[in-house]
């Protein structure tokens, strides 16, 4: 078969259909799927690679509310969403919350890659609520090519005995997981960098760069410094060669 790889830019699509038969052979149950195939690797000091070439992202973190319906979503509005994503020539989207499966349904068919994120806010879940919430989330949305990077929640909020859960239940694909805002697992994500951003966590490079929040109305840190001014001396710094550079 002429499998086309699925990506940013060639988001490419097939439909599993799966059957349920009885021992006598017959149907009793059956369920098509959208899948698609690429490889996802991550390696320290350099970044994350979609199908063997470097992934430059370009993000913005999305949460599921309008001014119309406020906490009730639809297709629809993932879909204006999704679109607004790709318009702003972003490829990339983190949630605190893991989002409804029609927005991830939309970055599979538009080419946006997303990071499944394990609720939290500034508290991590326990021992005994956490690793329910893990499996629900990685079994539901194993399957979506968008999805290349888990979240152990948020800030504060992770819980350090939930890390082996995401390998354990993304057996065959393992996608790096990581704690938004802590420098772990070989990824700096720290928030609100400051448009210097301070030369042990950029100038150096000694770990893979990827700001899991920035330009916050609150701790932008810039000085009106805005996100083309971010990005420029991001790309124009001389590691950034090695990076793997998120705005998310």
């Amino acid at each position: 078969m002429n499998i086309q790889p699925w990506s940013t830019e060639d988001p490419n699509l097939y439909v599993a259909r799966l059957e349920l038969k009885n021992p006598e052979g017959k149907t009793v149950q059956s369920r098509e799927t959208r899948i698609g195939f690429r490889t996802i690797e991550f390696f320290p000091q350099d970044g994350v690679y979609l199908n063997g070439t470097k992934l430059v992202v370009k993000g913005v973190n999305r949460h599921s509310f309008s001014v119309d319906g406020g906490r009730a979503t639809s297709a629809a509005m993932s879909r204006q969403d999704a679109l607004l994503v790709k318009e702003m020539n972003m490829n990339a989207v983190r949630s605190h919350y893991p989002p409804d499966e029609h927005f991830l349904d939309m970055c599979d068919s538009l080419g946006i890659v997303y990071m499944d994120e394990l609720a939290g806010w500034q508290n991590g879940y326990d021992s005994k609520v956490g690793p329910k919430l893990v499996k629900e989330m990685i079994e539901r949305d194993v399957n979506h090519p968008s999805i290349i990077i888990w979240s152990n929640g948020n800030e504060g909020g992770w819980n350090y005995n939930l890390d082996p859960l995401f390998a354990q239940y993304d057996k065959l694909q393992k996608r790096h997981m990581v704690h938004p805002w802590a420098d772990f697992n070989d990824l700096d994500t720290h928030h609100y960098p400051t448009y210097l951003t301070g030369v042990a966590r950029f100038t150096n490079g000694y770990k893979v760069f990827m700001p899991t929040e920035f330009m916050h109305a609150m701790y932008d840190q810039g000085g009106g410094a805005g996100l083309r001014d971010f990005w420029d001396r991001w790309c124009t710094n001389s590691v950034c060669r090695r990076l793997y550079l998120g705005i998310l």
